[in-house]
């Protein structure tokens, strides 16, 4: 990468700042194939690709050619990219960077940041653009964003620089040093639940992992999970009120405690059944060949 120095988050240069950075999408990733594993969800609209395998920052890289609005989705098109092993939480203010280069026109690209909750899209960023874009490969940083509370994914959309050629390689993200923290995101707090049900936590850090995650009823352990995504289900839980916390761990031997959620484990009633809206297909075999039938009486009738 150039060391095109940076203004935001107080950082001299990106030199200095690389142990901050997250690639999220390395060289690597960007001269294979729209759709393909590592490759680039096309989005459609007045915008052409290519993928050239030389060249890039240091090798293969991603071209966009615009003469409408419209971007690509970069990988967790269809599910969101985790934050959690990335170091980021919900709420936080993150600085995004992308390597790009001008090859004709007067117009670079940019990005756009999506945050995502387990139940859909929370929030984005809006275009995020710069006003001019050099004809080499440099390094660019683009204005703070904060991830909408609640978030546990994002989703990246590489912009197109309008009646412009622009080329794009590695997008990472910056994330500053954060202390261990953990929150449990379902159940919701005060929630009624059945004996059997999931408790889904997320837990971040930056420098380091997180090596474990706890889950606790009070006092009492319930189980843990060493892996994102972290979850754990309960079965056969006791009826009545219940304090879940989870105690999450990173590589280096610090811990932090979630706060508590509370709950109500209920009986509750199973769903209505249902039944067919449509008739029975009418029988295909000749009567035949039936043999017997089970009547009302509880006894086979001969029909042979």
């Amino acid at each position: 990468m150039k060391n095109l120095c940076i203004s935001l988050m107080a950082m001299a240069c990106l030199g200095t700042a690389k142990a901050d950075i997250t690639v999220l999408f390395p060289n690597e990733g960007f001269d294979q194939p729209a759709g393909t594993n590592g490759g680039w969800f096309e989005t459609g609209g007045g915008v052409t690709w290519s993928y050239p395998t030389t060249e890039g920052n240091p090798g293969g890289y991603g071209v966009m050619t615009s003469t409408g609005p419209w971007g690509i989705w970069v990988g967790g098109n269809t599910t969101p990219i985790p934050i959690g092993p990335l170091g980021m939480v919900g709420g936080g203010t993150y600085t995004f960077v992308q390597d790009m280069k001008l090859l004709s026109g007067a117009s670079i690209g940019g990005l756009k940041i999506e945050s995502w909750g387990p139940r859909g899209k929370l929030g984005d960023s809006g275009d995020m653009r710069l006003d001019s874009g050099s004809d080499s490969w440099e390094t660019y940083s683009f204005p703070p964003y904060t991830l909408a509370s609640g978030s546990t994914g994002i989703k990246v959309v590489v912009l197109w620089g309008p009646n412009s050629t622009v080329g794009y390689d590695n997008i990472g993200v910056i994330v500053p040093p954060l202390a261990v923290v953990a929150n449990i995101t379902a159940p919701a707090d005060n929630e009624t639940v059945s004996t059997n049900f999931t408790i889904n936590a997320t837990a971040a850090v930056s420098p380091g992992t997180i090596s474990r995650v706890k889950f606790y009823d009070g006092g009492v352990l319930l189980g843990e999970a060493t892996s994102y995504p972290y979850s754990l289900d309960v079965i056969n839980a006791s009826l009545g009120q219940h304090s879940l916390t989870v105690e999450a761990s990173d590589d280096r031997g610090n811990t932090t405690t979630s706060s508590a959620i509370k709950i109500t484990v209920a009986a509750l009633e199973p769903p209505p059944l249902t039944y067919p809206t449509t008739a029975a297909p009418r029988p295909i075999w000749p009567k035949s060949n039936v043999l017997s039938l089970y009547n009302s009486s509880g006894t086979y009738v001969d029909h042979s």
